[in-house]
């Protein structure tokens, strides 16, 4: 009978204009974690789940029932609740939860692991690449290294290539190598062939015949590179036209 009384009240105080000085009191506390909802007709005391901001909770409305839950689902966008072994990193598997292990990181290197022995283990960029960061006070920037992995062992070291990429019905893609570029005044950088040179017993001959190009002149530019084997020291390559 209170409960009837109770809702009766309320849509007396609903059905009111502003101006009327109406105001409500309820007499009647509704218990523990309840929350007040109408539906339309009446006014429902709905539980509260407890539902903590851990593991991806989130609490959910259903406005078909009026009833309040705690949900977990992820749509796989969002983060995903790690497992494996300490500082490996995961992919999100797109139901909330994490996918095996898919490296290792450390204070200095991250080591991207995925895959058996034979199968490739690509990063794919659709943009951009790898590059070292900026540096805007008088310290020199960050070099990058890329290189073949080495081997301890009998075995051969890991290789390293570069190579613009293929196409199936156009031009290829071009690879650039070049030194970065100084300031007015100051020398550009070089580009350093290490570890790679060789002598041997024969004489060398050259023709100037089979010459590609369109020009027949002398050589109107030199590339410089910079040679260490293991001291450093530059050489010059003849270009023409």
């Amino acid at each position: 009978m209170r409960s009837s009384r109770l809702i009766a009240l309320v849509l007396l105080a609903l059905s009111l204009p502003a101006h009327a000085g109406f105001t409500l009191y309820v007499s009647t506390v509704p218990g523990d974690d309840k929350a007040l909802i109408s539906d339309g007709t009446t006014i429902q005391p709905v539980t509260v789940p407890n539902c903590p901001d851990t593991g991806g909770n989130h609490l959910n409305y259903n406005s078909s029932t009026n009833t309040l839950s705690c949900g977990t689902s992820s749509s796989g966008g969002g983060g995903c609740t790690p497992a494996g072994a300490t500082n490996e990193f995961q992919i999100n598997n797109g139901s909330g939860g994490c996918a095996g292990a898919h490296g290792t990181t450390s204070s200095n290197n991250i080591t991207y692991s995925v895959g058996t022995s034979g199968e490739e283990n690509n990063i794919v960029f659709a943009s951009g690449g790898i590059r070292g960061k900026n540096s805007s006070d008088n310290t020199a920037a960050i070099t990058i290294g890329i290189h073949g992995g080495d081997n301890t062992n009998v075995g051969r070291g890991g290789g390293f290539f570069a190579r613009g990429g293929n196409s199936t019905s156009g031009t290829g893609g071009d690879l650039t190598i070049g030194p970065g570029i100084g300031s007015s005044g100051a020398s550009n950088g070089d580009v350093f062939l290490a570890g790679m040179t060789q002598t041997g017993s024969q004489t060398a001959t050259f023709s100037a015949t089979n010459k590609p190009g369109s020009g027949t002149t002398s050589p109107s530019l030199w590339a410089r590179v910079v040679v260490c084997t293991p001291s450093c020291n530059a050489y010059y390559f003849p270009l023409w036209q």
